[in-house]
């Protein structure tokens, strides 16, 4: 391949990977519609060292902007965030570890420590 064809060649391959970064952040952006949703397990204390606990809540449709973990690694390992189409069991927490019968997916995942 000649230097010009290499060339070109490069710069098509950049104009394309620009198009897709700007069609990716062209999502608009309104502050008024940010809603902070806070996910917290009240009322429950685990009774062996390593327990697993799930929280089930219903949230409206929408964007995730961040994430931001505040829990300390020595009581929490691991947070599994799904989306679905409606929640698993109406209790606000349960041991079972089911997640919705619906289809489901994972938004984000975070380990302690990592």
């Amino acid at each position: 391949m000649k230097r010009m064809e290499r060339i070109n060649m490069v710069l098509m391959l950049l104009s394309l990977s620009l198009t897709v970064t700007i069609n990716a952040l062209s999502v608009p952006r309104h502050p008024q519609h940010v809603r902070q949703v806070t996910i917290q397990v009240n009322g429950y204390k685990p009774v062996i060292d390593d327990d697993y606990i799930a929280v089930s809540m219903s949230i409206e449709p929408g964007y995730i902007v961040r994430f931001q973990p505040f829990a300390d690694a020595d009581r929490v390992h691991h947070i599994l965030l799904y989306g679905c189409s409606y929640p698993a069991w109406p209790k606000p927490f349960g041991k079972d570890l089911a997640h919705a019968e619906a289809s489901s997916h994972i938004f984000y995942m975070h380990g302690q420590g990592m």
